[in-house]
């Protein structure tokens, strides 16, 4: 039998498109997220007026089709064909010139260059930070979340700026939100798939390079209460931090069982702002050494808790308190996992979903947004608390969107397919537990900083090491290294691509207590070193007010830097607020 098939298409003629330009959004720390009303809009022509200026009455449901006619043999031939009851002028114009030779602003549809757009397009890109304002552009550290527009959008598709695999999540058929992965300097293509079905915007997004070097100190800014040793920082789709969790008091080890002294408030903090408010809910339950990941829902999932052996002793590390901008509140999630979450690291996926991984945890969860379930993952890697303390890093994903994971100092590190929802060997992981773990504009990865656990304790470490997906099976040192050793730190990704690694205690410590207990041979630093992975070099950069340890950080989407938690160890005293740092003008 042969058997043809009909595919209705539709191109609108004449549509030029202008993405780039204005002022760049960024966020290089913790990812924001927006409610699915988005303020944020793009021109969405297939609703109303044409290119041409005729009105189109076409919807979702509109009258193109697909129609099978089954005959001896199985050729396919596609005719397209425009149902619509618009004047007639939504076809080509026949100027295929194929896609070697295509220039904006027009498109790549299934291979061919159009004039105008296709039924499956991108056709405006904007922040969603601004409502509306400011252009497609994002600092090459990426981690701003954009709004895009267009035609044909269907949950399960991919988004790519340039070869850069995008978290993304489908609105409607019109209206997509998506979270920019780091990327080289400049105009980049904005290509979707879906099964055979593509199209490419070209030169639709720009990657901007700025410094962060200049004479702009940290200040202090005063917090509701204290976040000290190893709280949460997450960036809000709004531009504001959320700061949660931590210890309020510096308890003896017991308390890690008992929960004493840990925080159950919330502080935001807005650019401009010289004080955090109070969210107007605490979180369900008190938390320390969690993590927080910003969802394209628009909510913030805030995950786990750290009770070393029993953490449901400690916190009831089994909820996720989801965190509302809009509302300023917390409310549990409504799924439960199979096993507590005891000092995880989570990390939002390319279809939007959360991977969650824990301590001493058998299964990896996965948390689904839109249902607020959670589905457990087998074949997951043990992560080693003692290789990979308080505060440490081991997740980042990667420009292709796979997820890397490190296990423990010198083991194997892992990749995580959500594709496949599998794990595999990515190679040997870094040779201690890394304070800081990141992907940079150029695909490497980046371990900084950290523990190195021997027989007589934890010692912190000044080596920087490397990790080519593409082409390693295992971390290399790099050539260049920290100014002083140090373990305990906070890193940042910053916009021009390079990573500030602050304070941090530069000793040993006989265990790995953090600060609540102190211990004599733990020497806490107020330096701050920025490495440059492309020119190689690391070099002091504006420090801190004073000495400081077990802190978190996080890159703002303006590029301003912030740290909050630790305090002084040797005292046994949280600090009440965070520093601040100002991202220098762009000229």
């Amino acid at each position: 039998m042969e058997r043809t098939r009909v595919r209705a298409s539709r191109v609108i003629v004449g549509l030029a498109i202008a993405l780039a330009g204005g002022l760049p959004f960024a966020g290089c720390g913790s990812g924001g997220g927006s409610s699915s009303e988005d303020s944020g809009t793009g021109t969405d022509l297939d609703a109303g007026e044409d290119a041409s200026g005729d009105t189109d009455s076409d919807t979702d449901d509109d009258a193109d089709s697909d129609t099978d006619t089954d005959t001896d043999s199985d050729t396919d031939t596609d005719s397209d064909t425009d149902s619509d009851t618009s004047d007639g002028s939504d076809t080509s114009d026949g100027s295929d010139t194929g896609s070697d030779d295509c220039l904006p602003p027009n498109l790549v549809c299934d291979g061919a260059c159009v004039v105008g757009t296709c039924d499956f397009a991108v056709t405006a890109i904007v922040p969603v930070a601004s409502g509306g304002a400011g252009g497609a552009s994002d600092w090459v550290c990426g981690g701003a979340f954009f709004t895009a527009t267009g035609h044909g959008f269907v949950k399960g598709m991919q988004l790519r700026l340039g070869d850069g695999r995008a978290p993304v999540r489908v609105v409607d058929n019109h209206t997509a939100t998506f979270q920019t992965p780091p990327g080289p300097a400049g105009d980049v293509d904005v290509k979707i798939e879906l099964g055979s079905d593509e199209s490419t915007t070209l030169k639709a997004f720009t990657y901007v390079k700025a410094t962060v070097e200049g004479d702009t100190p940290w200040v202090k800014i005063t917090m509701s209460e204290p976040h000290g040793d190893v709280p949460s920082v997450g960036v809000l789709f709004d531009g504001r931090a959320l700061v949660t969790g931590g210890w309020v008091t510096f308890p003896p080890p017991t308390g890690w069982q008992s929960g004493t002294g840990f925080g159950y408030v919330a502080d935001l903090f807005s650019l401009g702002g010289s004080a955090t408010v109070p969210a107007a809910g605490a979180m369900s339950t008190a938390r320390w050494n969690h993590s927080t990941v910003t969802m394209l829902t628009g909510k913030s999932a805030v995950i786990g808790a750290m009770g070393v052996g029993t953490p449901e002793a400690c916190c009831n590390s089994l909820f996720i308190d989801l965190f509302d901008p809009t509302t300023n509140l917390f409310a549990k999630a409504q799924g439960t996992p199979t096993e507590a979450f005891q000092g995880p690291r989570a990390v939002l996926l390319v279809d939007g979903r959360v991977l969650i991984l824990s301590y001493a945890n058998t299964n990896a969860q996965l948390f689904d947004p839109e249902t607020e379930q959670f589905k457990a993952v087998t074949g997951a890697p043990t992560i080693d608390y003692w290789e990979n303390g308080p505060g440490l890093q081991y997740l980042t994903r990667l420009r292709d969107g796979r997820v890397l994971i490190v296990t423990g100092q010198g083991r194997d590190a892992y990749y995580f397919n959500s594709d496949t929802e599998a794990f595999s060997i990515a190679g040997k992981g870094p040779a201690a537990g890394p304070d800081g773990l990141f992907t940079l504009p150029d695909g490497r990865a980046i371990a900084l900083a950290g523990v190195i656990v021997t027989a007589g304790g934890s010692d912190a470490t000044d080596v920087i090491e490397l990790f080519d997906p593409e082409t390693d099976d295992a971390f290399h040192a790099a050539p260049y290294k920290l100014l002083a050793p140090r373990l305990s730190s906070a890193a940042t990704l910053q916009r021009d691509g390079s990573v500030l690694v602050i304070a941090g205690a530069t000793g040993s410590v006989p265990t790995y207590y953090g600060c609540g207990s102190p211990a004599p041979n733990e020497e806490l630093t107020a330096t701050v070193d920025l490495v440059d992975p492309v020119a190689g070099t690391v070099k002091p950069f504006a420090a801190l007010p004073e000495s400081n340890g077990f802190l978190i950080a996080a890159t703002m989407l303006d590029g301003s830097a912030i740290a909050a938690g630790g305090g002084d160890c040797g005292l046994g005293v949280p600090y009440d607020y965070l520093y601040f740092r100002q991202a220098p003008p762009i000229f």
